[in-house]
């Protein structure tokens, strides 16, 4: 239950906000303050990525954040968070179900699935923190367009990381904590995901080996998918009035983007990216605004344009003619409805499972002319799917409403912040489809929607 105080409506905006570049010398006021926890994570990724910390470094920065959230009274939370409340309480029920036998799935023994749940746990756990230490700053101190364009700093390093994938895919080199940890503990396959920096990763998608990107994050579908939560907020901060020097150079970004986004092979951005211009083309349009279809005919066009009169068109096409993992991306999900709905449909099964064998045989696994005939781990190939397997129909259902609760307020608010949040929101839910979220882009998202709740609520709001 929440009592309302209310105060002066205000318009929340992406607006010029202290501690940014400014005009007239281009002087950086960079300091750390009070959020100096979100400055870290965002600002020092690439160090964090080339120290081969980038997928724990939240878990530690989350303490001073939580300590934070504890000496604020009282703590605000968004709408509906009773529902997100009992979803990560299922997800804890999952501790229960780890060791379940699962039919057609390698058995589970020792402590070995402990340690993908508790990755999994201290992320939503992390994420959960974010997004409530962003609900309760101080709007002064950290405002939508300083948050905002710490966001955009991450996409202009995916984009940077993007671009070294390309240059120099064949480039390995060790990070500082592989040096330091012993060499049989990060040559494990899951323990060399996180620790390990990749440029790129190899594959044959169009017959022959090609790099796909990856750099900063481990797999290329990871990239992908932050690459689409992340424009949004690189658009808002980065365009129009307030954005200074920053709208001069953002289209060339833009223009700069469009080479890795191709490159990266991924068919699930590139239809997200159309169904976030759909969304943002026609909040505008409901909104009276025209100029919206005029500037989305004008953006298709350049689109088309580069595509048609470059290479990159062709590459397109290659990709769309060789659908490559299309199959066994159905039957793994066809798997995973079957079991869960079987097997257990309330809680799921807590992690993913290794079918025994592949698709083609109970016996094997990959095969020298079928690589993709290897059945990936239940509960991967797709966040929904993994949410379905892990943590049953019930948390899905916990889950997916919160985040739908969220996406429809602010689907009616006529406010830059609530398009920005309305638009990751999106493009989250449908790459949960396609990609394995429970990282940056799910951080993304859960900032996002932290963010629109703040600026729609007023200052005074309290959370009983």
């Amino acid at each position: 239950m929440a009592v309302l105080t209310r105060e002066p409506p205000r318009a929340p905006t992406f607006r010029a906000s202290a501690g940014s570049w400014r005009p007239g010398g281009l002087r950086l006021r960079a300091r750390l303050d009070e959020h100096w926890p979100l400055q870290l994570f965002f600002y020092l990724f690439p160090l964090w990525w080339v120290l081969g910390l980038s997928h724990v470094i939240l878990f530690v920065l989350a303490v001073p954040m939580l300590a934070q959230l504890a000496a604020s009274r009282p703590v605000r939370v968004p709408a509906s968070f009773g529902l997100y409340a009992l979803f990560l309480v299922w997800v804890l029920l999952g501790a229960a179900v780890l060791w379940a036998p699962a039919p057609g799935t390698e058995p589970r023994t020792g402590l070995g699935p402990l340690v993908g749940f508790a990755y999994r746990g201290l992320w939503y756990a992390a994420i959960t923190i974010a997004c409530l230490y962003v609900l309760n700053a101080s709007r002064r101190h950290l405002s939508a367009q300083r948050l905002g364009r710490m966001i955009a700093y991450l996409f202009l390093v995916t984009v940077a990381g993007g671009w070294a994938g390309l240059l120099v895919p064949h480039v390995d080199f060790p990070s500082a904590i592989e040096l330091v940890l012993p060499q049989g503990f990060t040559e494990r396959e899951f323990m060399n995901a996180l620790f390990h920096p990749r440029i790129a990763l190899e594959s044959d998608f169009l017959g022959r080996d090609q790099a796909r990107i990856t750099a900063p994050y481990s797999y290329p579908n990871t990239w992908g998918n932050a690459f689409g939560v992340l424009l949004p907020f690189f658009v808002a901060t980065w365009f129009g009035r307030a954005a200074g020097w920053r709208r001069h150079v953002a289209p060339l970004v833009l223009l700069a983007a469009v080479v890795p986004a191709v490159y990266s092979l991924n068919r699930g951005l590139w239809l997200g990216l159309a169904v976030a211009a759909a969304w943002v083309v026609g909040r505008r349009v409901l909104a009276g605004d025209l100029r919206a279809l005029v500037a989305a005919a004008v953006g298709a066009a350049g689109v088309a344009a580069v595509l048609a009169g470059t290479r990159l068109g062709e590459l397109v096409r290659l990709r769309l003619d060789n659908p490559h993992s299309d199959d066994r991306r159905q039957d793994t999900v066809a798997e995973v409805l079957r079991l869960t709905w079987e097997g257990s449909p309330a809680v799921g099964y807590g992690s993913t499972r290794q079918m025994v064998g592949n698709f083609r045989s109970l016996a094997g696994s990959t095969v020298a002319d079928c690589h993709q005939c290897a059945a990936p781990p239940l509960g991967t190939q797709g966040f929904l799917w993994g949410l379905v397997f892990m943590t049953g129909i019930v948390g899905t259902a916990l889950l997916l409403g919160f985040l739908a609760r969220h996406l429809w307020l602010n689907a009616r608010r006529p406010t830059s912040v609530a398009l920005v949040a309305s638009t990751v929101l999106v493009s989250s839910l449908f790459y949960f489809l396609f990609y394995d979220s429970l990282d940056v882009p799910l951080l993304i998202t859960m900032l996002a929607l932290g963010l629109a709740a703040r600026e729609h609520a007023p200052e005074t709001q309290v959370h009983r």
